[in-house]
């Protein structure tokens, strides 16, 4: 008797061992069969937006994201970066533990972040907050903000100079230049730009409305403003325009362009700069990091439109040769229909030349 009992004892705990075997088999796979993330990296997931239901003081967007700029570093062995919020979307590609990267919103769900360039989804469960890269100059407060830049005599004040490029013109200009000091490798002077997909909106043309209404609207706050091109009709390569930047007093450079992508769901602001370890003029990382920060910080207080972040990149000519504090901003997409229709409107260009106003007020201090 006592035999059978030890028999059936061990059957017992065989089959609960293989009950326990079977659900340990489950963890981490969503409802739906696909695996979100492998986390055999950390013992603990902690969920970066858990704060999320708390209900943060931050702008939220149409799509019922949360505003930010910051960074966030995935968990586990590996995570599923998805073209659109959804387990059922493609996936475009699988990043490591450990990666951080540029978050622009967030949900309890679903976190937006920036992947070569471009808005990518993340489960949010596998992201946590975390400090910016080596060399980033985080977005700072004006609570941050030192308390004597509002009390410096206008001696101490950096000059309010700016220059503003208009991107793109009327002509192409085919002349293949260097796209920066010191190096063979080269690009096409300039192009005309995208033209809109809905509308037929000429970008070189958008381009030049915008910065003749922030001409307007600095001048009106005591800045001098000076013009890469006050016409369509010219044919400048964008290392011309970088070098009529050197030769002035302007004291920023600020490029303005519009936004274009095969995936037409996109929107929203973004702002370009270079690396940090740019071999052209990485010294000027820091304060044109600040400029596109405080440029689209500006737009989104100012509009509804979504933050595509910071994009760093030492492939634009103009950035590359700048000797200025310098930074692209990227103000809308051509390729969303919608968004076409608002970045010819009179009064959405009028919200958007007001928030980049405020940027520069913010980046000077003023």
């Amino acid at each position: 008797m006592k035999k059978k009992l030890n028999r059936r004892n061990k059957l017992a705990g065989w089959l609960i061992g293989a009950v326990c075997m079977m659900m340990l088999g489950g963890c981490g796979k969503k409802q739906d069969g696909t695996t979100e993330a492998v986390t055999t990296a950390e013992p603990a997931v902690v969920a970066t937006n858990a704060d999320a239901a708390q209900e943060p003081d931050l702008p939220m967007d149409a799509d019922g994201y949360y505003i930010t700029n910051d960074y966030v570093k995935t968990l586990g062995e590996t995570i599923n970066v998805r073209v659109a919020a959804s387990t059922d979307a493609d996936i475009y590609k699988l990043l490591p533990g450990g990666e951080i990267l540029n978050r622009v919103g967030y949900n309890e769900e679903w976190t937006k972040v920036m992947v070569d360039g471009s808005t990518f989804y993340v489960y949010s469960e596998y992201v946590i907050q975390t400090e910016p890269p080596a060399g980033t100059l985080p977005d700072t407060t004006e609570e941050e903000t030192p308390t004597d830049t509002a009390t410096k005599s206008d001696a101490e004040k950096v000059k309010k100079i700016v220059m503003l490029d208009p991107a793109n013109q009327a002509v192409v200009n085919a002349e293949q230049v260097e796209i920066g000091p010191n190096t063979d490798v080269t690009k096409q002077g300039a192009s005309t730009g995208n033209v809109g997909t809905t509308l037929g909106t000429k970008e070189s043309e958008l381009n030049l409305t915008y910065a003749n209404l922030l001409k307007t609207e600095l001048e009106s706050r005591g800045y001098q403003v000076l013009m890469t091109r006050d016409t369509d009709e010219i044919n400048l390569s964008n290392k011309d325009r970088a070098l009529l930047a050197n030769d002035s007093e302007a004291t920023v450079y600020v490029r303005i362009q519009m936004n274009f992508s095969e995936n037409s769901s996109l929107t929203g602001v973004m702002g370009v700069c270079m690396t940090p370890d740019s071999e052209f003029n990485s010294d000027l990382y820091n304060d044109s990091y600040r400029l596109a920060t405080r440029l689209i910080q500006g737009v989104l207080d100012n509009t509804a439109c979504t933050n595509q972040g910071i994009y760093e990149t030492d492939q634009m000519t103009a950035i590359n040769w700048s000797e200025k504090p310098v930074a692209l901003i990227k103000l809308g997409y051509l390729s969303n229909e919608e968004e076409e229709s608002k970045l010819i409107d009179q009064d959405y260009q009028k919200e958007i030349v007001q928030g980049l106003a405020d940027g520069l007020d913010a980046y000077y201090g003023y």
